[in-house]
């Protein structure tokens, strides 16, 4: 299920499990990263702005950070999977079985739901920081 220990390049698409090549989960990774590190920047310069109820707003980009995290983990899109398709070696291919299909939603709703639930973990503890260290 998760394959972060390894950036390798998958080259099959597997219904569900991998619709993405090395190269799409290094691009979600990083993106994940650089937008988590700037969600938490923007946390701090709201708690110097001493406005403590906007620093909640921080859920929604930590949300997307998280995304890509997450889609980098299962080497898996959820945009691929919402459009029916998948992206192996750089190319694009609709998926018309509605089994892969159906495969291909429980998978990005399970990311959407790890992403949802990761940013909001930690929104609270930033908040709950905030709190602490008035």
């Amino acid at each position: 299920m998760f394959r972060w220990y390894n950036m390798r390049d998958n080259s099959k698409y597997v219904p569900g499990v991998c619709n993405i090549d090395g190269e799409g989960r290094r691009r979600r990774a990083v993106f994940g990263i650089i937008v988590i590190v700037i969600s938490v920047v923007l946390w701090v310069f709201l708690r110097m702005l001493r406005v403590s109820l906007w620093q909640l707003l921080v859920v929604i980009p930590l949300w997307l950070g998280f995304n890509g995290i997450w889609q980098s983990t299962f080497s898996f899109c959820v945009g691929n999977a919402s459009r029916h398709q998948f992206e192996i070696g750089g190319k694009v291919v609709k998926i018309t079985d509605q089994k892969y299909i159906a495969k291909d939603k429980t998978t990005a709703l399970r990311i959407n739901l790890y992403s949802a639930a990761s940013a909001a973990v930690l929104t609270i503890v930033l908040y709950v920081i905030s709190i602490l260290l008035k």
